[in-house]
């Protein structure tokens, strides 16, 4: 619950829910899987993609050594 509250996800209905497994549960299992999630949440648009898959690393730009 804290997440979805963090995020201003709280006024979803049942129905909201509902209608986004429909819309992107593609193989009807009842769950969303990675690329299922992905594809959810990434643009369709090539020019906004971009724009996240070619940006700078946040980590590595501020000198933060990975993990």
């Amino acid at each position: 619950m804290a997440l979805r509250d963090n995020l201003g996800f709280d006024s979803f209905t049942h129905d909201d829910v509902y209608l986004l497994f429909r819309r992107n549960d593609h193989n009807n299992d009842g769950k969303l899987n990675f690329t299922e999630f992905s594809n959810l949440l990434l643009p369709v648009s090539k020019e906004y993609a971009a724009l996240l898959t070619d940006r700078p690393d946040f980590y590595m730009s501020r000198g933060v050594p990975p993990s």
